[in-house]
């Protein structure tokens, strides 16, 4: 996985993540990131509940397979403990992927699980 220094994971945000907001209450600090876009996905809305940071919908990548769909989004560097953070963030709504990002990045992005 390319990272900024080894102790860093790739996330791809689509969503709620790159809300300067949201990343203070989470990780008590505004993460830098860069644009980037997976291809082969479309977003979803769905609707959680008992959300702290006053969303009532939340978007949600689906994948397609189709080459034509993407989502545009950023790539922001968390430490393990970060990632654990937003693990719990994400809710059980959403499960965690090893995706390759069409800029050849490989990050963890969150989806829609695949039962």
């Amino acid at each position: 996985m390319e990272t900024d220094s080894p102790n860093q994971i790739a996330v791809f945000s689509y969503g709620t993540l790159q809300d300067p907001e949201v990343q203070k209450e989470l990780y008590n600090r505004v993460l830098e990131g860069q644009p980037d876009r997976i291809s082969g996905y479309v977003l979803e809305s769905i609707n959680l509940p008992d959300s702290s940071f006053n969303y009532i919908s939340y978007s949600i990548a689906k994948l397609t397979g189709n080459p034509q769909d993407s989502i545009e989004g950023f790539v922001f560097y968390l430490s393990e403990h970060e990632l654990k953070i937003t693990d719990t963030y994400e809710s059980e709504a959403y499960e965690r992927f090893k995706i390759k990002l069409d800029s050849g990045i490989e990050a963890i992005m969150y989806q829609t699980p695949i039962r």
